[in-house]
């Protein structure tokens, strides 16, 4: 079942869940991803993380191009809401101390031969040794399924990248002053809110066209995780996303519309229902506001019908 969005509580790792095995020789940090992914309910494929992480995190010719893990860890804050972060010289006690606990994967830059290699930990046996969900199993040399202390401090230097156990996404009480979004471009569809950033993501609510929703997460890539009025949380595609500066409510059914000018006596542009969202534009005069309405439309429209946002 998949992650969902919520406004508190925690996601739960499984450390049983299936490896995911890379089909090729360079995206063993995509499949250890995707599997630390998997492990908390988040379900996604190897295939789209591929087409996720290359070519800026990992390219055919080198794999992962950060060896430390920080840019993993920040793709899954940025992309994914989680609480993630690395060490990019991690300790075997470090690894111990967090396995089995959490999502986390390890990087030695001399697993064997030379050749660098990531692996998924699902925890600790009776032996003190680190279990793997290593995408290469099987592989000579790089598809151990357990690494002791030695096996560890052979690799030539070991990183990591790991997502805390109250990873929730998207927690918390939105501020007030969390950067609002309208939504634009929809051709008066308006979009869906999503449980994981994808488009074959479940539904988690809907905003209409005009609707304005509460950023999540300050800084949005394809897709930024949101708030609607009615406190839905999900993930919305950021290219029908357009941030607001000063916003305003259309309240009172007798308003006089949107006018080309700042004044009653000027045309009418179009009518506004009440309820209609609007952005503010750089211009005002004593009684009106230059205001965007929810098609692009730019006029003025009378202050005393105006509640700000």
């Amino acid at each position: 079942m998949p992650a969902t969005l919520t406004r508190s509580g925690a996601l739960t790792f499984d450390s049983t869940v299936p490896s995911v095995f890379q089909p090729d020789d360079f995206s063993c940090a995509v499949a250890t991803t995707t599997w630390c992914l998997n492990s908390i309910g988040i379900d996604i494929t190897h295939a789209e993380m591929l087409g996720i992480m290359v070519p800026g995190l990992v390219t055919v010719e080198l794999g992962l191009l950060d060896g430390s893990g920080g840019t993993i860890a920040a793709l899954l804050r940025d992309q994914f809401n989680l609480q993630a972060d690395n060490n990019p010289d991690i300790s075997f006690d470090d690894v111990l101390a967090r396995a089995g606990n959490q999502p986390m994967g390890i990087g030695g830059k001399n697993w064997s031969s030379g050749i660098g290699h990531w692996v998924g930990v699902r925890g600790v046996n009776e032996n003190g040794e680190l279990m793997l969900a290593n995408p290469a199993e099987g592989s000579p040399g790089f598809g151990q399924l357990v690494l002791d202390r030695d096996g560890f401090d052979s690799k030539g230097g070991v990183a990591a990248f790991f997502i805390d156990q109250d990873a929730g996404t998207a927690q918390g009480t939105l501020l007030a002053s969390a950067p609002r979004f309208q939504v634009v471009d929809t051709d008066g569809i308006g979009i869906r809110l999503r449980d994981v950033p994808r488009l074959s993501g479940g539904p988690m609510g809907a905003v209409v066209e005009g609707g304005i929703v509460r950023a999540v997460q300050p800084e949005g890539f394809a897709w930024r995780a949101v708030q609607d009025d009615a406190g839905a949380v999900g993930w919305a595609a950021d290219e029908f996303l357009s941030e607001e500066g000063d916003g305003f409510r259309v309240v009172g059914e007798q308003n006089p519309g949107l006018r080309d000018g700042p004044g009653t006596d000027t045309l009418t542009i179009k009518a506004l229902a009440s309820g209609t969202i609007l952005t503010a534009v750089d211009g005002t005069s004593e009684a009106f506001r230059l205001v965007r309405g929810p098609d692009g439309a730019v006029g003025w429209a009378r202050a005393q019908f105006l509640q700000r946002l």
